[in-house]
């Protein structure tokens, strides 16, 4: 269905000039790419307002898109298995965050402190499927202290405010991101050390 829909899209656009007959391939898997980041967004929204979690789901997809778009981590190998990952693992975080909300606010603003301490020490980074160059990597560093500070601000006036479903959506979309960036380190680590392996060999 989703291929269907981007090739329709590549097609008018094509028809109307837009783009050359050469690139349709190329901008149908663009605009694939583009509906499956927004599908699962979508998703979560509907389930947020079904469910009565608009408020969490709504920051915890926000901060979570916000913040890897800059620090980088696990990408899946495939287009569909990423929505299909994306929209488990946010749903389960936004249920989590009900019961996150609870936890003593200091204690959640230390964790938070640390995830942003953890993110700026191993972020931006890349994976075999996503490699970045040293250009890249400078200037997605840049941005994440950025961002970083910015969520260190908008925490605190939550915080004193008493808003404590907005900062718990945040220290979750944090750990989040804290954990496809060790993914994508540890997987790509095993991975040199498989090639390393097999180079001996041979």
């Amino acid at each position: 269905m989703l291929d269907r829909t981007s090739k329709r899209i590549a097609q008018w656009l094509c028809r109307n000039e837009a783009i050359s007959s050469e690139e349709l391939e190329l901008y149908q898997y663009a605009v694939l790419c583009v509906i499956i980041k927004f599908i699962p967004f979508i998703i979560i929204m509907v389930w947020g307002i079904i469910s009565k979690n608009i408020v969490n789901s709504f920051v915890i997809c926000t901060v979570f898109i916000w913040v890897r778009r800059y620090s980088g981590g696990y990408h899946a190998k495939t287009p569909y298995r990423c929505l299909v990952m994306s929209v488990t693992i946010m749903i389960g975080s936004i249920l989590a965050s009900n019961y996150i909300c609870d936890v003593n606010g200091l204690l959640l603003a230390a964790l938070t402190i640390i995830e942003i301490g953890l993110l700026l020490h191993l972020a931006p980074v890349d994976c075999k499927n996503k490699r970045l160059s040293d250009n890249e990597k400078k200037y997605l560093n840049t941005r994440l202290r950025i961002v970083s500070g910015l969520l260190i601000m908008i925490y605190m006036v939550s915080y004193l405010f008493s808003l404590d479903i907005v900062n718990a959506g945040i220290q979750i979309a944090l750990f989040l991101v804290v954990i496809m960036v060790i993914v994508s380190k540890v997987t790509d680590k095993h991975a040199d050390i498989s090639r390393e392996s097999k180079e001996q060999i041979v």
